[in-house]
């Protein structure tokens, strides 16, 4: 097992919580779209469109495989809060597969789908916080979540 592998399953035995703010705009954002009349269908597509873009801005700089690492970490983490979620995938994919989740998400009520979205971009957010510092993560991230908490994930349905 690699170095990042080890980090990975020694700094994620409990769930963690991103403590800046846009962690926080994160979840503010979820809690609003319920009441902003989104589906759990909507929901599901937002929560997959920013792990594509989370996955491109990583990848070059994590590979492939450690961002697949950090997303099925996530998922297992957030799926103690979240029974209903689906289990991290067993292969060794190199790349993130989201449509389990996404799918999952699109069966439940939108503001469960709302929480549950939150709790695993949340867990990944801190995750690669607690790996690489969080001014790195701030920075390798910052363009994702301006686009997430714009709502501009939500502007186009092609997307």
């Amino acid at each position: 097992m690699t170095q990042f592998h080890e980090s990975i399953t020694e700094s994620s035995t409990t769930t963690a919580s991103a403590p800046d703010e846009e962690g926080d705009g994160i979840t503010c954002y979820f809690t609003d779209i319920p009441t902003a009349g989104r589906s759990s269908d909507r929901i599901a597509q937002i929560v997959g469109t920013t792990f594509a873009a989370i996955e491109q801005a990583l990848s070059p700089i994590l590979g492939q495989r450690g961002v697949a690492a950090l997303y099925k970490r996530s998922l297992h983490l957030a799926k103690k809060k979240y029974s209903w979620l689906p289990d991290s995938p067993a292969s060794d994919r190199t790349a993130i597969d989201v449509c389990s989740l996404m799918n999952a998400l699109a069966q439940q009520e939108p503001m469960d789908a709302g929480k549950a979205g939150t709790a695993v971009l949340r867990d990944f957010y801190a995750l690669l916080s607690s790996l690489i510092g969080p001014s790195l993560t701030e920075r390798l991230l910052r363009p994702v979540w301006v686009d997430f908490l714009s709502g501009s994930t939500t502007q186009d349905e092609t997307r």
